[in-house]
């Protein structure tokens, strides 16, 4: 199983079609909130573990955005293929 760490831009450039087969292909984890007590324990990681092996499709996509400091998804085996830097010009 391969995840995609912030590859988020992919929707904006395909074509509906182009999205659609990919889709057939592509799992995507939004979100994933563990209760403040039943943090530091592992379940977090666990449940991503679990969920990847009845996602169904070859690949699944999740953005990190404090991956740098606590690497969640990678203790659950998914693998960082890609990184964005942060916009400079955001005002």
């Amino acid at each position: 199983m391969i995840a995609i760490v912030e590859g988020f831009g992919w929707k904006m450039v395909l074509s509906r079609m182009i999205v659609l087969k990919l889709s057939e292909k592509l799992g995507i984890f939004s979100r994933v909130a563990v209760h403040p007590m039943y943090r530091t324990i592992g379940l977090g990681h666990k449940s991503i573990r679990e969920n990847l092996e009845h996602a169904g499709t070859s690949y699944v996509e999740t953005v990190a955005v404090m991956s740098k400091y606590n690497p969640f998804f990678e203790k659950a085996d998914m693998r960082k293929i890609a990184e964005s830097q942060p916009i400079k010009e955001v005002p």
